[in-house]
């Protein structure tokens, strides 16, 4: 949760300073296009399903396989939104097995 506290009664928030925490928090490097993160909407539906199947999300934890059951994308696509999940933090992989038995939970 973000809190906007201006430096004086002046200020205001503007939509230049929310487009810059935009960049800030979800590392956009270029320009911000409106709207473009509800394009590809699998990695958000995939971490609702996990929350409302409590704390320890599904029986195992989320793989690939999984994923792809949920979602309908192929395998590629599954890893790769993964792997981006998980370079933000969201998911953490647990366990001692790599390649198709790796596993993931949610970060609470």
């Amino acid at each position: 949760m973000i809190v906007y506290e201006p430096n004086s009664d002046c200020e205001q928030l503007t939509h230049q300073k929310l487009f810059d925490w935009h960049r800030m928090l979800f590392g956009v490097g270029g320009p911000i296009t409106v709207g473009a993160w509800r394009i590809h909407l699998d990695p958000i539906k995939v971490i609702n399903r996990m929350l409302d199947e409590g704390p320890d999300g599904f029986d195992g934890g989320m793989n690939a396989r999984k994923y792809v059951g949920i979602t309908k994308v192929s395998k590629a696509t599954a890893t790769r939104d993964i792997q981006q999940l998980v370079e933000l933090g969201v998911f953490e992989r647990f366990g001692e097995a790599g390649g198709r038995s790796t596993r993931y939970r949610v970060m609470l």
